[in-house]
Protein backbone atom coordinates (compact mmCIF):
# COMPACT_ATOMS: atom_id res chain seq x y z
CA UNK A 1 0.00 0.00 0.00
CA UNK A 2 1.57 3.28 -0.99
CA UNK A 3 1.41 6.16 1.37
CA UNK A 4 -1.25 7.95 2.75
CA UNK A 5 -1.04 11.49 0.37
CA UNK A 6 -0.37 14.50 1.98
CA UNK A 7 -3.28 16.96 3.35
CA UNK A 8 -2.87 20.92 2.34
CA UNK A 9 -3.55 23.44 4.97
CA UNK A 10 -6.66 25.41 3.11
CA UNK A 11 -9.40 27.92 4.37
CA UNK A 12 -13.30 26.55 4.96
CA UNK A 13 -14.74 25.53 1.73
CA UNK A 14 -16.87 27.48 -0.35
CA UNK A 15 -20.47 27.73 1.47
CA UNK A 16 -23.07 25.04 1.23
CA UNK A 17 -26.03 23.50 3.46
CA UNK A 18 -24.69 21.91 6.25
CA UNK A 19 -26.88 19.76 8.72
CA UNK A 20 -26.94 21.29 12.66
CA UNK A 21 -25.44 18.82 14.75
CA UNK A 22 -22.17 19.61 13.64
CA UNK A 23 -20.14 22.61 14.60
CA UNK A 24 -17.71 24.25 11.88
CA UNK A 25 -15.16 27.01 12.36
CA UNK A 26 -17.67 29.22 10.50
CA UNK A 27 -21.42 28.83 9.54
CA UNK A 28 -21.43 27.85 6.42
CA UNK A 29 -24.56 29.38 3.99
CA UNK A 30 -24.84 29.01 0.12
CA UNK A 31 -24.98 26.06 -1.45
CA UNK A 32 -22.22 26.18 -4.52
CA UNK A 33 -21.32 24.48 -7.22
CA UNK A 34 -17.57 23.42 -5.92
CA UNK A 35 -16.60 19.89 -6.25
CA UNK A 36 -13.48 19.80 -4.55
CA UNK A 37 -12.48 17.11 -1.50
CA UNK A 38 -11.98 19.13 1.59
CA UNK A 39 -11.53 17.33 5.20
CA UNK A 40 -11.69 19.35 8.31
CA UNK A 41 -10.13 17.94 11.49
CA UNK A 42 -11.38 17.03 14.90
CA UNK A 43 -15.08 16.73 13.36
CA UNK A 44 -16.76 15.67 16.94
CA UNK A 45 -17.96 18.62 18.77
CA UNK A 46 -21.82 18.59 19.72
CA UNK A 47 -23.44 21.22 21.71
CA UNK A 48 -22.39 19.11 24.83
CA UNK A 49 -18.85 18.55 24.74
CA UNK A 50 -16.34 19.40 27.76
CA UNK A 51 -15.02 22.48 27.43
CA UNK A 52 -11.59 21.43 26.49
CA UNK A 53 -13.12 19.97 23.22
CA UNK A 54 -14.74 22.87 22.46
CA UNK A 55 -11.54 25.27 22.83
CA UNK A 56 -9.37 22.88 20.09
CA UNK A 57 -8.33 24.37 17.11
CA UNK A 58 -10.03 23.92 13.74
CA UNK A 59 -8.57 23.77 10.02
CA UNK A 60 -9.45 22.75 7.09
CA UNK A 61 -7.45 20.69 4.66
CA UNK A 62 -7.57 19.92 1.09
CA UNK A 63 -6.26 16.44 0.45
CA UNK A 64 -4.18 16.01 -3.22
CA UNK A 65 -6.38 13.37 -3.99
CA UNK A 66 -6.37 11.50 -7.27
CA UNK A 67 -8.71 10.16 -9.85
CA UNK A 68 -11.97 11.74 -11.38
CA UNK A 69 -14.46 12.88 -8.28
CA UNK A 70 -18.22 12.98 -8.74
CA UNK A 71 -19.89 16.49 -10.45
CA UNK A 72 -20.71 19.34 -7.95
CA UNK A 73 -24.45 17.84 -6.38
CA UNK A 74 -26.60 18.05 -2.90
CA UNK A 75 -28.86 16.03 -1.69
CA UNK A 76 -26.95 12.98 -1.96
CA UNK A 77 -24.97 10.48 0.63
CA UNK A 78 -21.45 9.70 1.64
CA UNK A 79 -21.12 7.00 3.98
CA UNK A 80 -18.02 5.77 5.54
CA UNK A 81 -16.76 1.98 5.19
CA UNK A 82 -14.47 -0.05 6.85
CA UNK A 83 -12.39 -1.96 5.03
CA UNK A 84 -13.73 -5.13 3.72
CA UNK A 85 -11.15 -6.93 1.46
CA UNK A 86 -8.31 -8.47 3.57
CA UNK A 87 -5.49 -7.80 0.90
CA UNK A 88 -6.04 -4.12 1.50
CA UNK A 89 -7.45 -2.83 4.53
CA UNK A 90 -8.54 1.04 3.97
CA UNK A 91 -11.18 2.65 4.69
CA UNK A 92 -13.74 4.21 1.63
CA UNK A 93 -16.38 6.71 1.65
CA UNK A 94 -19.52 5.47 -0.79
CA UNK A 95 -21.03 8.61 -2.70
CA UNK A 96 -24.30 8.10 -3.68
CA UNK A 97 -26.59 10.15 -5.93
CA UNK A 98 -28.18 13.55 -5.39
CA UNK A 99 -29.24 16.10 -7.48
CA UNK A 100 -27.63 19.87 -9.37
CA UNK A 101 -29.55 22.45 -11.25
CA UNK A 102 -28.82 21.70 -15.32
CA UNK A 103 -30.11 25.48 -15.56
CA UNK A 104 -33.45 26.98 -16.55
CA UNK A 105 -33.46 25.30 -19.89
CA UNK A 106 -32.94 22.11 -18.00
CA UNK A 107 -33.53 22.47 -13.98
CA UNK A 108 -32.58 19.82 -11.47
CA UNK A 109 -30.88 16.37 -12.59
CA UNK A 110 -31.49 13.68 -10.37
CA UNK A 111 -28.24 11.43 -10.17
CA UNK A 112 -27.64 7.63 -9.17
CA UNK A 113 -24.52 6.98 -9.75
CA UNK A 114 -21.90 5.69 -7.12
CA UNK A 115 -18.26 7.12 -6.38
CA UNK A 116 -15.98 5.66 -4.07
CA UNK A 117 -12.96 7.31 -2.36
CA UNK A 118 -10.23 5.87 -0.82
CA UNK A 119 -9.42 7.73 2.19
CA UNK A 120 -6.28 6.25 2.80
CA UNK A 121 -4.73 6.55 -0.47
CA UNK A 122 -6.89 9.65 -1.26
CA UNK A 123 -7.82 8.49 -4.67
CA UNK A 124 -11.61 8.39 -6.25
CA UNK A 125 -12.70 5.56 -8.22
CA UNK A 126 -15.80 4.70 -9.85
CA UNK A 127 -17.36 1.21 -9.24
CA UNK A 128 -18.68 -0.71 -11.84
CA UNK A 129 -21.76 -2.15 -10.06
CA UNK A 130 -24.15 -4.82 -10.50
CA UNK A 131 -27.78 -5.12 -10.31
CA UNK A 132 -30.04 -2.68 -10.82
CA UNK A 133 -29.70 0.74 -9.07
CA UNK A 134 -32.17 2.76 -7.68
CA UNK A 135 -33.89 5.12 -9.50
CA UNK A 136 -32.02 9.08 -9.48
CA UNK A 137 -32.47 10.35 -6.67
CA UNK A 138 -31.81 13.31 -3.53
CA UNK A 139 -32.59 13.16 -0.19
CA UNK A 140 -32.41 9.55 0.45
CA UNK A 141 -31.14 8.29 3.82
CA UNK A 142 -28.35 5.80 4.14
CA UNK A 143 -26.98 3.81 6.82
CA UNK A 144 -24.21 0.96 6.99
CA UNK A 145 -25.07 -2.80 7.50
CA UNK A 146 -22.37 -5.03 7.59
CA UNK A 147 -20.52 -3.89 4.14
CA UNK A 148 -23.96 -3.09 3.10
CA UNK A 149 -24.98 0.13 2.76
CA UNK A 150 -28.78 0.47 3.20
CA UNK A 151 -30.81 3.05 1.56
CA UNK A 152 -34.38 4.52 1.92
CA UNK A 153 -36.37 6.73 0.22
CA UNK A 154 -36.00 10.41 -1.67
CA UNK A 155 -37.46 12.31 -4.19
CA UNK A 156 -36.66 12.23 -7.73
CA UNK A 157 -38.04 13.83 -11.52
CA UNK A 158 -41.21 11.90 -10.69
CA UNK A 159 -41.84 12.27 -6.75
CA UNK A 160 -40.65 10.86 -3.90
CA UNK A 161 -39.95 7.31 -2.82
CA UNK A 162 -40.78 4.92 -0.51
CA UNK A 163 -38.43 1.90 -1.75
CA UNK A 164 -35.21 0.01 0.46
CA UNK A 165 -32.25 -0.46 -1.81
CA UNK A 166 -28.82 -1.80 -0.81
CA UNK A 167 -25.40 -1.60 -2.13
CA UNK A 168 -22.56 -4.36 -1.11
CA UNK A 169 -19.22 -2.83 -0.62
CA UNK A 170 -17.56 -6.33 -1.02
CA UNK A 171 -18.94 -6.95 -4.93
CA UNK A 172 -20.34 -3.49 -5.77
CA UNK A 173 -23.72 -4.96 -5.98
CA UNK A 174 -26.89 -3.45 -5.87
CA UNK A 175 -29.92 -5.43 -4.14
CA UNK A 176 -33.57 -4.53 -3.87
CA UNK A 177 -35.55 -4.69 -0.83
CA UNK A 178 -38.81 -6.52 -0.29
CA UNK A 179 -41.74 -4.71 -0.84
CA UNK A 180 -43.10 -5.32 2.56
CA UNK A 181 -46.52 -3.62 4.12
CA UNK A 182 -46.06 -1.12 7.22
CA UNK A 183 -42.86 1.03 5.35
CA UNK A 184 -42.90 4.32 5.65
CA UNK A 185 -44.66 7.06 3.42
CA UNK A 186 -42.50 8.32 0.66
CA UNK A 187 -40.31 11.02 1.80
CA UNK A 188 -36.97 12.64 0.89
CA UNK A 189 -34.87 14.46 3.85
CA UNK A 190 -35.60 11.65 6.41
CA UNK A 191 -32.74 9.97 8.62
CA UNK A 192 -32.00 6.12 8.58
CA UNK A 193 -29.83 5.32 11.52
CA UNK A 194 -29.07 1.79 13.28
CA UNK A 195 -28.87 0.62 16.58
CA UNK A 196 -28.36 -3.52 16.24
CA UNK A 197 -30.67 -5.32 14.07
CA UNK A 198 -33.22 -2.67 13.72
CA UNK A 199 -32.91 0.45 11.19
CA UNK A 200 -35.01 3.89 12.54
CA UNK A 201 -36.07 6.07 10.05
CA UNK A 202 -37.40 9.42 10.79
CA UNK A 203 -38.48 12.83 9.82
CA UNK A 204 -38.95 13.79 6.25
CA UNK A 205 -40.73 15.67 3.90
CA UNK A 206 -42.54 15.03 0.98
CA UNK A 207 -45.36 17.60 -1.27
CA UNK A 208 -44.86 19.89 1.36
CA UNK A 209 -45.87 18.16 4.58
CA UNK A 210 -43.00 17.72 7.14
CA UNK A 211 -43.27 14.39 8.99
CA UNK A 212 -42.60 13.48 12.81
CA UNK A 213 -43.12 10.10 12.73
CA UNK A 214 -40.81 7.27 13.54
CA UNK A 215 -40.46 3.92 11.60
CA UNK A 216 -38.57 0.51 12.57
CA UNK A 217 -37.42 -2.18 10.03
CA UNK A 218 -36.22 -5.66 11.99
CA UNK A 219 -33.72 -6.53 9.67
CA UNK A 220 -33.74 -9.97 10.66
CA UNK A 221 -37.50 -10.23 9.80
CA UNK A 222 -37.42 -7.58 7.19
CA UNK A 223 -40.89 -6.33 9.13
CA UNK A 224 -41.92 -2.83 9.54
CA UNK A 225 -43.26 -1.33 12.70
CA UNK A 226 -44.15 2.02 14.55
CA UNK A 227 -42.36 2.10 17.69
CA UNK A 228 -44.46 4.82 20.38
CA UNK A 229 -42.01 7.86 21.00
CA UNK A 230 -41.96 11.24 22.07
CA UNK A 231 -39.33 13.81 21.26
CA UNK A 232 -38.94 16.58 18.46
CA UNK A 233 -41.92 17.71 16.37
CA UNK A 234 -42.08 17.24 12.38
CA UNK A 235 -38.76 17.32 10.97
CA UNK A 236 -37.08 17.89 7.56
CA UNK A 237 -32.81 17.19 7.26
CA UNK A 238 -32.29 15.98 10.45
CA UNK A 239 -29.39 14.13 11.16
CA UNK A 240 -27.21 11.29 13.37
CA UNK A 241 -24.95 8.52 13.75
CA UNK A 242 -25.38 5.22 12.90
CA UNK A 243 -23.77 1.60 14.28
CA UNK A 244 -22.97 -1.16 12.15
CA UNK A 245 -24.50 -4.60 12.63
CA UNK A 246 -24.96 -7.72 10.20
CA UNK A 247 -26.05 -7.91 7.39
CA UNK A 248 -29.81 -7.89 5.87
CA UNK A 249 -31.70 -10.85 4.62
CA UNK A 250 -34.28 -11.05 1.84
CA UNK A 251 -33.40 -9.10 -0.76
CA UNK A 252 -32.46 -9.68 -4.16
CA UNK A 253 -30.51 -8.45 -6.99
Amino acid sequence: MTAARPYEPETQPIGRKTRPPVRLPQPLEVPNRDPDTCILSQLVTPPEDREEVRERQWQWARPQVEGEGPCARGGHTATLVGPTDPQKPSARIIIFGGHYDGGSNVGFVYLNDTHVLDIDENIWTVPRCRGTAPEPRYGHAAALVGSRVVYFGGKGKTGCFRDLHALDTSNHTWFQGPSSGGAPSARHGHTANLHGTRLYVFGGTCSGKYFGDLHCLDLASMAWSCPPATGPSSSTAASAWSLQTSPPRSWRA
